[in-house]
């Protein structure tokens, strides 16, 4: 089956980064936070494969892809083609990368996050084998009628501590093998520091990513990432837990006889 339609959101959605105007994502997980952005001035979304985990009381890498693409497909119910979808699909489900791009754009995804390092380990895909899968969703895509679907190429390069340099090597060899973008990550306990995002946008053409961070580095804003020249900012997982953590303080207040 074909969804050539879809390429349309899937063209807007890649002419939403642009470096020095970047493509600002508020991470979604299900089909009430999908809702909710649409009340925002939101232009797309992105799910978060960890907040879609932790809402089904799972860990992260334990998230199976029926699962992931169930998710999906209710929160592409609820944007109803308002707004283009990308979909985080953590490594594509190691040899089941192509059945995880072809599933996700049947759900209604027109991008996608694709992390280079293998799922419970700090193992990353060697080179040569990204550039491979990195070409396998490109021609998955096409193939079924998406060739304008966006690949946000994530590298965990830092957070397993590895240098600088080899960030900049994986991010050229992934723009190169069809990546729209490449998304430096350090882990949670590791925000980016403006020396690096300004390392990465200049070496990388402004065609990066960045997680919205504020620990472990500098707690750089919307403002000052857009300054630097990057092209997307997403927030991952942190939503949710800013919820999470409302809703515990109101139900500790309800339960010790306060009210809403």
């Amino acid at each position: 089956m074909a969804f050539a339609a879809r390429n349309v959101l899937a063209q807007r959605l890649a002419g939403l980064h642009k470096p020095g105007t970047p493509l600002v994502l508020a991470n979604v997980w299900d089909g009430i936070s999908a809702a909710a952005l649409l009340e925002t001035p939101a232009a797309a979304a992105a799910t978060a494969s960890f907040a879609v985990a932790a809402a089904l009381g799972l860990g992260d890498d334990d998230l199976s892809l029926s699962q992931n693409v169930a998710a999906i497909s209710v929160v592409t119910r609820v944007l109803a083609d308002r707004i283009p979808l990308s979909a985080d699909l953590q490594d594509g489900y190691g040899p089941n990368l192509a059945e995880a791009v072809s599933s996700a754009i049947a759900a209604g995804a027109v991008g996608c996050n694709l992390e280079d390092v293998h799922p419970h380990s700090t193992t990353l895909y060697p080179i040569p084998e990204m550039i491979q899968r990195l070409k396998t969703v490109r021609d998955t895509a096409a193939s079924l009628g998406v060739p304008d679907f966006v690949i946000n190429a994530r590298t965990d390069t830092l957070r397993v501590g590895r240098s600088v340099e080899e960030v900049v090597e994986r991010g050229k060899a992934y723009l190169d093998a069809g990546a729209n973008t490449v998304f430096p990550w350090g882990g949670r306990a590791r925000s980016l520091t403006e020396e690096e995002v300004t390392r990465f946008v200049k070496e990388f053409d402004g065609r990066v990513s960045v997680i919205l961070g504020n620990v472990g580095g500098e707690a750089l804003t919307t403002r000052r990432l857009s300054e630097l020249g990057i092209a997307r900012i997403s927030v991952g997982p942190a939503l949710m837990r800013i919820g999470v953590e409302n809703f515990k303080k109101v139900a500790t207040g309800l339960i010790s006889g306060g009210g809403l």
